[in-house]
């Protein structure tokens, strides 16, 4: 396995090829070696994660390389394991045994195994010290030792003989030091300063360093705007950076989770001493903020630590001063707050919450904020094809992914993701509620079904179909009628716990279960569900009683040992979880979900091969164990034998011919690009009677993948239609698929049959989106987006809202549009997107007030969004828009709107503003509004042709994107006003022209012809002819 964090592993070679930053730290150090400036002791002192055994090893490298210091120094690398050095005689054994074993030098292993039978502390501190000093006289050189981790060593480890080691240290003739340290200060915790010692400081990395390393790991050289929110996230941490970069060139959130998992594993007693060493109320008001992710005012941190104001802006100043917390200058006089270490907020939220949001929040801001929007939309559906690799129920991480990712995003984002997005994903995104923990099996297994009672099996059945059916109240009301009938039964109030559950009302579930436990108390399976539903409402030691007097009723109670270990396992009890996993592994009482459960903490604690030695255990029998075999294949494709994971899916599906095994594999060999090998296990799971569109969809995707034609294509969806017939979603899958493959005809009638069946809404987006893009006055396009409208609101989501809200605006209906906005703000007030398609509408309405409200409101959420920034710039005066376009230009100097708000700066010279918005359009061709902006420019410098090029290639735009229009409506009557009336009138004499005829009719009046027209077209081309004349007067 890769030696992903551990840079003790690399080669000089690569010790030097991979170091891209901290080169100021290693010059600094150097000149010290050369004895050029201090003595030559360093501590090297900064949090995990931030690169220091990575210089460190650096400095041997050049040490090793050098002539001047290898003739100078012999390194003595003791590296961070050094556990069994207690006093300052083992401190210069271990010196010993690393020099001895570094040389490879027989005399020199001899003196240390003579060393190591000395017992006398005194005698062998003196002994190590007189071999160690003949080994300098010997090679003429000093002695560098390098010790990591300085201040465990000596203050956990040492203790109280700590001085004897510092004095001894202090001999400048034979010692030199390079020491890390994490501490705040080398020996924070005695309150004493090391003296004699260069303390150098790793600070976060600068965005110049941060831009540098993404650019190595990456084999990216990107805008310095991209890397910013890169070193906000990721707190300037090399080693986050790292995890990151890894996660970009192959985007896997599995894989993602796993590095996360092993590096917060590896830091987890460091942030727990962190913690624990902090004052109660410190504690409570730190861990508030660490929990609360994003940069939080003291008010925000005292409501969700429940303290006053002043006690946490007391709090959070300590934290501040003390290094822990950053404190940045927020909205008006207000402060913001975060961690200083951005592992910490990670930490925090991965192992001491449960919910899927903590776990991805790191990978969700990444994404959101780094990658363009191509970049984006291509990630996102490698993230669904992979969760469409397991059952809907183990997509949690993934559901909670993809839902997040879409809410921070722009309509025609959220369009291109949806649009790719299969809809066997998206119907199990809606229908994620009951956690996987749940197994229905807990209750078969413990209860007979009913008393006898056939009235009361009636009603239980009755409400397990309303639950079914989403009819909660029912479900609940025949549940309430099944207790009255037969008061002693526990079934009703069995499923009554989990129903309450299933709809995250806790309170309510503990209820229930307790009246199961009052039936019958000698029972464990009622103590298992009393617990279950305690755990869930986050009353742990409750739960953890309960589990326990199941286990007291019966020891072997599988579902009581299996919910503990879980339980066990929230609370940072990895060893506790491993006991009863193991318990339960005795009894043969493993599911499939606990296996892997087990074996993800075995891999977290670096036990691979006994993870891999239970998942091959569980899958030996050839039984349907589809997130063991999931788990397996992951860890052999993570250690690099992707062949063995195929040959192993491969197995079980020919051994089983189950659908679900054959769509692993196609799922799997899709993922490594394998589209011939996926489409024929994908045809083989079809054969074998898969139950789910998605299958047809990833094959659908293979087969493009090969080039196949669109005729086989349409055949396959042809055959997923009359099989699923009745599944709105299905139809929805259809529309996308044949969207993808550019036939829009079928797509219509796809999503148009989707809106037909029960769950449909969701396709009216779809449809209102197809149809507009052919044409945005058709009646059928405006009925759709209505009907789209009328869906999103149901919903309550900000995303489908602001979606739709941009098909309003190219509709023209600006004022729905707003009112749609308005939802979609109270829905998520932090929504950038909305806000400033609020200030865009509110500038084409020559609302400068209200468009810089909700401008600079965006800008508070987002300082260097281009779109909120140049958007800004066109209502502002000169000196301030030069500022903002300043600002977005260094935000990101490639982007073709910052070049086009540049261009629109009207102090600069005509040949300047001209190339400026020709490069804009350049970069992007469907930017119409640099068009618009161009043709009355080159019609200043004389080019019509030019001019009239671009007003014709704007015009097919307007059916489209009706918001155009008022500034179609400027440019001609600017080219009018310059002599080019009958040219635009030759341009407007054809059918696109219809979407502007009273621009058409105004230039006809105006040179003094009569054409027939309606009263109410007639009206507004006097109007425009008022416009065009109205500088005359």
């Amino acid at each position: 396995m890769a030696y992903k964090f551990n840079p003790a592993f690399q080669s000089d070679d690569e010790a030097v090829s991979n170091f891209i930053v901290r080169q100021r730290e290693l010059a600094e150090i150097l000149t010290i070696l050369r004895g050029e400036t201090a003595v030559p002791r360093v501590v090297l002192v900064a949090p995990r994660g931030a690169g220091k055994t990575t210089l460190c090893r650096r400095v041997l490298a050049e040490i090793r390389a050098d002539e001047t210091l290898y003739t100078s120094w012999q390194p003595i690398f003791l590296g961070e394991e050094s556990y069994t050095v207690t006093t300052p005689g083992e401190f210069f054994l271990e010196c010993l045994f690393y020099l001895a074993d570094d040389a490879g030098d027989a005399s020199l292993k001899a003196l240390h195994r003579e060393a190591v039978a000395i017992s006398d502390e005194t005698i062998l501190l003196q002994r190590c010290l007189e071999i160690l000093h003949d080994v300098a006289i010997a090679t003429g050189k000093r002695l560098l030792v390098v010790v990591e981790n300085f201040h465990m060593l000596l203050n956990d480890q040492i203790g109280g003989d700590r001085s004897t080691l510092l004095t001894a240290l202090a001999d400048e003739t034979l010692f030199g030091v390079l020491a890390t340290s994490v501490a705040q200060s080398s020996d924070e915790s005695s309150g004493r300063a090391l003296e004699g010692y260069r303390m150098l400081p790793l600070r976060p990395l600068t965005l110049e360093e941060c831009h540098a390393l993404w650019a190595y790991l990456t084999m990216h050289d990107v805008p310095r705007a991209r890397i910013r929110p890169l070193q906000i996230l990721t707190g300037g941490s090399p080693r986050l950076i790292h995890i990151l970069a890894d996660f970009m060139r192959t985007p896997s959130l599995g894989d993602l989770m796993e590095n996360l998992n092993q590096l917060i594993d590896q830091n987890t007693e460091y942030f727990k001493s962190q913690l624990d060493m902090l004052p109660a109320v410190e504690r409570k008001v730190f861990a508030a903020l660490l929990d609360a992710w994003d940069p939080s005012t003291a008010k925000q941190i005292a409501e969700a630590a429940r303290v006053n104001v002043n006690t946490a802006s007391a709090m959070l100043g300590r934290l501040s001063d003390r290094g822990s917390v950053i404190k940045e200058q927020g909205r008006g006089r207000s402060a913001l707050y975060y961690a200083a270490e951005r592992l910490f907020n990670i930490y925090y939220l991965m192992r001491r919450r449960s919910h899927p949001s903590s776990r991805v929040r790191a990978l969700v801001a990444f994404m959101t904020e780094y990658y363009d929007r191509d970049e984006l939309v291509a990630t996102t559906a490698k993230l669904v094809d992979e969760a469409c690799r397991f059952e809907p129920a183990k997509r949690a991480d993934y559901h909670w992914a993809f839902d997040a990712i879409l809410t921070g995003q722009p309509e025609t984002v959220r369009a291109r993701i949806l649009a790719q997005t299969p809809a066997d994903f998206l119907q199990s995104l809606r229908q994620d509620g009951l956690p996987a923990e749940v197994a229905p099996s807990l209750i078969e297994a413990e209860f007979d079904e009913s008393d006898g009672d056939a009235a009361v099996d009636r009603l239980l059945r009755e409400a397990h179909d309303a639950l079914e059916s989403d009819d909660t109240d029912r479900a609940k009301a025949l549940l309430a009628d099944a207790a009255a009938i037969s008061p002693s039964n526990p079934m009703p109030f069995i499923q009554l716990a989990f129903t309450h559950l299933q709809l995250h009302e806790h309170e309510e579930s503990v209820l229930a279960a307790e009246r199961v436990v009052e039936q019958e108390p000698d029972n464990p399976g009622t103590h298992s569900i009393y617990g279950l539903m305690l755990s869930f409402a986050d009353q742990t030691e409750e739960a953890e009683a309960a589990f326990n007097r199941a286990l007291e009723i019966d020891p072997s109670c599988a579902p009581a040992i299996l919910h503990l270990a879980r339980l066990r396992d929230r609370n940072d009890d990895e060893d506790g979880a491993l006991y009863l996993y193991r318990r339960a592994a005795a009894l043969g009482e493993l599911t499939d979900d606990a296996t892997a459960h087990f074996a993800r903490i075995l891999m977290r604690q670096d036990k691979e091969d006994e993870a891999e030695a239970v998942l091959r255990q569980a899958l030996e029998d050839h039984s349907d164990r589809s997130e063991a075999r999931h788990l397996l294949a992951s860890l052999l494709s993570g250690t690099g034998r992707a062949p063995e994971a195929i040959m192993l899916l491969r197995d079980v599906a020919e051994y089983g011919d189950d659908w679900m095994a054959w769509a692993d594999l196609g799922a799997f060999l899709s993922a490594e690009g394998e589209f011939a090998e996926a489409r024929a296990a994908l045809d083989r799971s079809i054969a074998t009677g898969a139950d789910s569109p998605v299958i047809y969809r990833m094959l659908a995707t293979a087969m493009r993948n090969l080039g196949e034609p669109f005729e086989a294509i349409a055949k396959l969806v042809d055959a997923m239609l009359e099989k699923y017939a009745d599944d709105a979603w299905a139809w929805i899958a259809a529309g996308d698929i044949y969207s993808a493959s550019r036939q829009r005809d079928r797509a219509e009638k796809a999503y148009r049959h989707a809106t037909t069946l029960e769950d449909g809404e969701p396709a009216w987006v779809r449809l209102a989106r197809l149809l507009m893009e052919k044409s945005a006055s058709d009646t059928e396009a405006e009925s759709a987006l209505r009907k789209a409208v009328e869906a999103v609101l149901e919903s309550g989501a900000c995303g489908p809202m602001r979606e739709v809200a941009e098909l309003l605006v190219h509709h023209g209906d600006d004022d729905d549009a707003l009112e749609l906005l308005n939802e979609a703000l109270a829905a998520n007030e932090d929504c950038y997107c909305s806000l400033v398609l609020q200030g865009d509408i509110a500038a084409r309405r020559h609302n400068e007030d209200g468009a810089r409200e909700h401008f600079e409101a965006a800008l508070a959420l987002n300082d260097i969004g281009v779109s909120a920034l140049t958007g800004l710039a066109r209502i502002s005066a000169p000196s301030e828009a030069k500022a903002l376009i300043g600002r977005a230009m260094e935000a990101d100097p490639d982007n073709p709107k910052c070049l086009l708000a540049r261009a629109q700066l009207t102090d600069r010279e005509l040949q300047f503003r001209i190339e400026d918005g020709s490069e804009a359009l350049k970069r992007d061709p469907d930017l119409t509004e640099a068009r618009l902006f161009l043709a009355p420019l080159e019609a200043k410098r004389g080019d019509i042709q030019a001019a009239i090029g671009h007003l014709g290639a704007a015009l097919p735009e307007l059916e489209t994107r009706r918001e155009l229009i008022p500034s179609f409506v400027d440019t001609s009557l600017e080219l009018a006003r310059a002599g080019l009336s009958n040219e635009l009138s030759a341009l407007l004499d054809s059918e696109e022209g219809r979407t502007v005829e009273p621009l058409s009719i105004a230039l006809k009046l105006d040179r003094g012809e009569t054409p027939a027209v309606a009263k109410e077209i007639r009206e507004v081309a006097l109007d425009i002819l008022d416009q065009l004349h109205a500088n005359e007067r």
